[in-house]
């Protein structure tokens, strides 16, 4: 389902919950380049696939936890401060993907660009939990080198074969682990 291109704007809030939750036949929303604002909540949609929120830079607070996501696309979320991604199908973080292999569900296949997370561009993101996923690593200059502000890093319960490397190797910035802003970090 994509509803995009200023169709829409002001906040979601529980209306996209309600949506996602009750709409069991979608699996791809694509909500991309609106004008949506405030906190988006959704939990326990286990048809649900992919999300595209991209674009929409008055949301500030998005937690789409303990769904089945396997490709979360987030770029130019300028007001993002809290993101919780936990407890999804997440593999890896991506350089780029493709709108149509996104929207088109990969051609029939449940497998969406591979387990993407792909977010963008300076952010005002402080946490960041993408714990109980699938994560093997972090990587990817461009997905990764808007969190300057980050402060709380959440990646327990992955795959990752060292933990220290995938975030110190976080973005192009200066590592992660070193930064003094850092408050927390688990993995």
């Amino acid at each position: 389902l994509k509803i995009n291109h200023g169709a829409y704007t002001g906040t979601l809030g529980s209306a996209f919950s309600d949506a996602a939750t009750n709409a069991s036949s979608v699996k791809y929303l694509s909500l991309a380049n609106n004008g949506f604002t405030g906190a988006i909540t959704a939990t326990g949609n286990t048809s649900l696939l992919g999300v595209d929120l991209s674009n929409n830079a008055g949301i500030t607070t998005l937690s789409l936890p303990d769904n089945n996501l396997q490709a979360v696309m987030l770029s130019g979320l300028t007001a993002l401060d809290s993101l919780n991604l936990s407890g999804n199908k997440l593999q890896q973080t991506c350089a780029s993907y493709d709108e149509n292999k996104f929207i088109s569900g990969a051609g029939g296949s449940d497998d969406v660009n591979g387990g993407c997370l792909y977010i963008t561009g300076d952010n005002a993101l402080t946490k960041l939990d993408i714990s109980h996923n699938l994560f093997r690593k972090l990587g990817h200059n461009s997905t990764l080198s808007g969190m300057t502000a980050l402060t709380h890093l959440y990646g327990h319960h992955n795959k990752f074969t060292t933990f220290s490397n995938s975030v110190n190797n976080f973005g192009n910035r200066p590592a992660v682990a070193a930064r003094p802003s850092l408050e927390h970090l688990t993995g």
